[in-house]
């Protein structure tokens, strides 16, 4: 009696079920979020146009920053504690194009930089006032006490004592005013700048 193998047809492979349009944004969503979780600094892009003034029509190697891309920066930085920062824009990918990127990574280093410079001068400027008044306060109130130690009879001696104490008190006051509004105030800028200076910047497709 023969043997008679039985050869089952293949059987086609179950059609996979067509992704809805809303699953397709969905999983694009999930995609984002991750991308999220990896970076320090991350910010959407809908095109290379969102990181600069609509108002320049310059190249992206000459334009302006736009100022809401700065301020979503500063968002995004007051939550970074510390440590290197890195800045990774999230961009669709149809719209990558290598050469543009390289472009603008170095026309932000360069404002960034820039901008850095700026405002470190303007904070030494302002701790050099701070420094110079509270010197001059401290220096004529010892002085008015080295007069008043000696006892002096002289009215214009006495004159001379209540204008240093008054000169002494209003400089320590001024120079604690620039400090407090002047110094601290443009510290929080400086270091804005710093940090985005020395950012590590990096394009990523989703």
């Amino acid at each position: 009696m023969e043997n008679q193998t039985q050869v089952n047809p293949q059987q086609p492979a179950a059609p996979q079920p067509a992704i809805s349009e809303a699953e397709k944004t969905e999983k694009i969503d999930l995609d984002k979020n991750k991308l999220l979780e990896i970076s320090q600094i991350s910010l959407w892009l809908d095109t290379y146009e969102d990181i600069f003034s609509d108002f320049d029509p310059r190249p992206f190697s000459e334009r302006t920053v736009s100022d809401d891309f700065l301020l979503e920066s500063r968002k995004a930085l007051r939550e970074k504690k510390s440590g290197k920062i890195e800045l990774k824009f999230l961009i669709p990918e149809k719209e990558r194009q290598i050469k543009t990127e390289t472009a603008i990574k170095k026309r932000l280093k360069e404002y960034f930089q820039k901008n850095w410079n700026r405002h470190e001068q303007k904070l030494k400027r302002s701790e050099n006032r701070v420094k110079i008044l509270f010197g001059m306060g401290f220096l004529m109130l010892l002085l008015s006490t080295a007069i008043t130690y000696q006892n002096p009879k002289i009215f214009i001696l006495f004159m001379l004592v209540t204008l240093l104490d008054l000169g002494g008190w209003l400089s320590i006051w001024f120079g604690l005013e620039q400090f407090l509004y002047e110094v601290k105030g443009k510290k929080p800028e400086a270091e804005f700048y710093e940090k985005m200076a020395d950012a590590k910047i990096e394009f990523i497709a989703y």
